[in-house]
């Protein structure tokens, strides 16, 4: 059979039957053999509709085999009696693409009982459109699940550029001839159109699904070996993103247990947070103390006597022992020291599974040694500073013999004991301490003015 030719099945049967003596049932095989590998097509009626071979309405029951539709077909050993005829070239007429058409437009029928008129290719072309708004819908959304699981086989979307060719067909005739040769078969476009019918379906919750993964993700522990990280491990790995579209339920179920898991990890992390605010709040309140007395030995340095035999009460690693640079490093550690404010009633961990200001982990280890051991540098070079001003000061009073300045001493002492003078220094007082060790270079002011 050459070109467009078409055998007629009287002359099938003569060749098949009568020459070849071929039994109906090994006839019928070579018929759909045939048929297939020469990529033609058999033209049958439907079993019932034999007598009515040569009647007008012939066409309404006949069906066409063929590698497309071999598939929705079930064998029959009296193929042969029921062929009309074998056809070199498919055929692209309504009824012969049915099966095809009835993928998008399930109620399209044969064009003896109506089918292919106007109205009937209209409703074919809405349905087809509307499977176009749904794939444009569900690609994306797919894609993005896919980013936020990191399956990088692409599940869901690796078959999708196939479809979206067949859908956007612009005519019932030009999705068949697509559909034939991107899919090959009525079987290959159905089991797309099913899965993705899952995945259209599973738009509903695919958000869930991308959230849910993006929150466990993002959640990190101080310690591996608490008990929720563990069960944190267990619950990720079951985040399986095809079986999760292709079952509704087991996402429902997952996601009561995700939803179970992360109140746990809430109550936990929220009596975590609540501890070390409490700890982290008695550090900040000695920070502030060990701030104010950096600044305060910045202070006792502009007291030359203090300056020039800072070698007394100095600190030893301190870097040059300068008040500079206890400063520096001061400013250096203690300023990346920060508290959280937010208690629990301001930390939801719904969007997120950290608190947004201090990020801090569940079981997080609690370590600020540098902090604290530059506050006890700072507080042995504090008092270093305040025995050495006791001696100097100490030393004045006993070797003086002018009483005017002791008065002036006493008068100022009345501000605070001198153990406690580091309190009330300022430029007024510098000076003063300055003249009364007979260092007046640098004096600031007048310190025989009343003291504020």
């Amino acid at each position: 059979m050459e070109g467009d030719g078409e055998v007629l099945s009287d002359e099938l049967i003569q060749l098949l039957v009568h020459e070849l003596r071929y039994p109906p049932a090994i006839a019928s095989l070579w018929l759909v053999a045939y048929a297939l590998d020469r990529r033609a097509e058999l033209v049958v009626s439907q079993v019932g509709c034999l007598e009515q071979a040569d009647a007008g309405s012939a066409a309404a029951g006949r069906l066409y085999l063929s590698g497309d539709t071999i598939c929705e077909f079930e064998y029959d050993a009296d193929l042969i009696v029921r062929t009309v005829s074998l056809r070199s070239e498919k055929s692209g007429e309504w009824d012969a693409v049915l099966p095809f058409l009835k993928l998008v437009a399930p109620q399209a029928n044969f064009t003896t009982f109506g089918g292919g008129r106007g109205s009937d290719v209209a409703e074919f072309e809405l349905q087809l459109a509307a499977l176009q708004s749904r794939a444009q819908q569900a690609s994306p959304a797919m894609f993005k699940l896919e980013i936020a699981t990191g399956a990088t086989d692409r599940p869901l979307t690796h078959g999708a550029s196939r479809l979206d060719e067949v859908l956007v067909a612009t005519s019932w005739r030009h999705f068949v001839a697509v559909a034939r040769m991107v899919f090959g078969s009525v079987a290959a476009l159905r089991s797309a159109l099913a899965d993705a019918a899952q995945q259209w379906a599973a738009l509903e919750y695919a958000t869930d699904i991308e959230q849910a993964v993006y929150y466990l993700d993002q959640v990190e522990f101080g310690r591996v070996d608490h008990a929720l990280a563990i069960e944190h491990r267990l619950l990720r790995s079951r985040f399986e993103l095809l079986a999760l579209i292709e079952s509704p339920q087991r996402w429902r179920a997952l996601h009561d247990e995700f939803e179970r898991w992360r109140q746990e990890y809430r109550k936990a992390y929220l009596e975590d947070h609540s501890l070390r605010f409490e700890l982290d709040r008695v550090l900040r309140d000695r920070i502030e103390a060990t701030a104010r007395r950096v600044l305060q030995i910045g202070l006792f340095e502009r007291i030359g006597v203090l300056r020039d035999g800072s070698g007394e009460g100095a600190i030893d690693d301190a870097g040059d022992g300068s008040p500079g640079d206890i400063s520096d490093r001061w400013n250096r550690v203690a300023g990346q020291f920060r508290v959280c404010d937010r208690d629990g009633s301001e930390i939801p961990l719904i969007a997120g599974p950290v608190c947004p200001e201090c990020q801090g982990r569940l079981g997080q280890t609690i370590n600020h040694t540098d902090v604290i051991e530059l506050m006890s540098e700072v507080d042995e070079a504090f008092t270093g500073y305040c025995d050495r001003l006791t001696a100097v000061v100490s030393s004045i009073v006993l070797d003086s013999e002018n009483t005017d300045r002791l008065q002036k001493l006493f008068r100022l002492n009345s501000a605070g004991d001198l153990s406690d003078l580091a309190n009330i220094l300022d430029d007024k007082v510098i000076s003063f301490l300055n003249e009364l060790s007979g260092n007046t270079s640098g004096n600031l002011d007048d310190w025989t003015l009343p003291h504020s």
